[in-house]
């Protein structure tokens, strides 16, 4: 794994940022009483009192910071409760990486440290010491806490509206497209030929879902050793261990260290499979078509952020998936079509939908205005897609079983790849 995707996936993890403002009180701290030992103790800023006063503010300080720590988690244990029951437990992941309520936790967990660490160096008697700067910057970190903790309060509760979390899944799938293709106007990428000569499988060292692989790491090693590397599964698929991950033409010598270059995970994610933010607010919209829910306000509010996201891509060259080096197809791999993306949108919605006027009326909508920025066969698939919505109006549902089972989600599709076919 390369230095940048470890640092990803470490910042992404909760506790984090909460045990990094741990260490960071810690070593302020120790750093306060130095320099209060240093100038005699004098060094105080905000209090200059003795040391009974500094235990009860240093203790006061400790305690309320450790209730404020408590009250945080208990109100992100509930959100994550009410996130997942209304809406979908895919968006968790999401509200898991929040960086308020990490913040919010190293601010009063950072304070706890700092109070316990300054509050063991007050002495009482003759030879009694009162770290003055360490009992004001606790002062400072006490307010500081109060503040953190009703901005906190403020935030979890616009964080909670469905606004505000398929804004945020808007906002990760724009920057996974973004990874993906340009933004500039995007040009067709040249051709290349593939490596001729015999080819070797190098299968899945685990189960697991195909979260990433290491682009740079493939291309390379396939122009020093003149090889075409085919990845056979898309981003975001489960894979079982020993199933066919990678087919790599030209092979001579050993490739099974290329399974180095991949990662597998318990779960999809968004930065390298665009079609899983389009996934989660398609199942935000489903549960809101449920008749448990009936909320078609919150299916129609997911319709917008995707006809965004599909507005933005309908001039990009999605074939993405060559990496072509000196007319060589060094690394090839399968990325969404537009009909995936439009299947995605579109399918599974209409179906639920099927008794909202709402919905069907918000699907016209987006097919026509993207029917006025495509042409040739993206057009066509715009076109399929509104005699679907009209014969599903007529109830024609085995038309439409037959009509899109071959669209929508990639890591969804049938895995047609197997051992014995090569």
């Amino acid at each position: 794994m390369r230095p940048r995707e470890l640092i990803s996936r470490v910042t992404t993890i909760f506790w984090v940022i909460p045990a990094t403002g741990s260490v960071l009180a810690g070593a302020g701290a120790i750093t306060a009483v130095w320099l209060d030992r240093a100038y005699g103790g004098k060094f105080g800023l905000l209090y200059g009192g003795g040391p009974d006063s500094a235990r009860a503010i240093l203790s006061t300080v400790a305690s309320s910071v450790l209730t404020f720590a408590a009250l945080t988690f208990t109100i992100t244990i509930v959100a994550l409760q009410l996130a997942s029951s209304q809406f979908s437990p895919r968006v968790l992941n999401s509200l898991l990486r929040d960086r308020w309520t990490q913040s919010a936790l190293a601010v009063f967990v950072g304070t706890f440290v700092f109070a316990l660490l300054i509050l063991r160096e007050v002495r009482a008697g003759d030879d009694g010491f009162v770290p003055g700067l360490g009992v004001s910057l606790t002062l400072v970190l006490g307010l500081a806490s109060i503040g953190t903790l009703v901005g906190f309060i403020h935030h979890m509760a616009q964080s909670l509206r469905v606004v505000t979390i398929i804004d945020r899944i808007n906002g990760e799938t724009r920057q996974a497209l973004d990874a993906w293709y340009d933004d500039d106007e995007a040009e067709p990428g040249p051709d290349g030929r593939v490596v001729s000569g015999g080819s070797q499988i190098v299968t899945a060292p685990g189960d697991g879902v195909l979260t990433w692989f290491d682009r740079d790491a493939l291309v390379k090693r396939a122009v020093q050793e003149d090889l075409s590397v085919q990845i056979l599964i898309p981003a975001g698929t489960w894979v079982v261990e020993g199933q066919p991950l990678l087919e790599v033409h030209g092979a001579v010598g050993e490739v099974e260290d290329l399974q180095s270059s991949f990662g597998l995970a318990r779960e999809r994610e968004t930065s390298r499979d665009p079609a899983y933010g389009f996934r989660q607010l398609v199942d935000i919209a489903e549960r809101a078509l449920s008749p448990g829910v009936n909320d078609p306000t919150t299916a129609v509010q997911c319709l917008d952020r995707m006809h965004s996201l599909m507005h933005w891509i309908a001039g990009r060259d999605l074939a993405v998936g060559d990496t072509v080096v000196e007319g060589t197809v060094r690394l090839r791999v399968p990325v969404p079509t537009w009909g995936d993306y439009l299947g995605l949108c579109c399918d599974e919605i209409r179906h639920w939908g099927a008794d909202s006027v709402r919905i069907h009326r918000r699907l016209e909508v987006l097919l026509k205005d993207l029917l006025d920025v495509v042409e040739g066969e993206r057009a066509e698939q715009v076109r399929r897609q509104l005699v679907h919505l009209e014969r599903r109006r007529e109830g024609d549902v085995a038309f439409e079983w037959s009509a899109t089972s071959s669209a929508g989600d990639p890591a969804e599709r049938p895995n047609r790849v197997s051992a014995g076919s090569h």
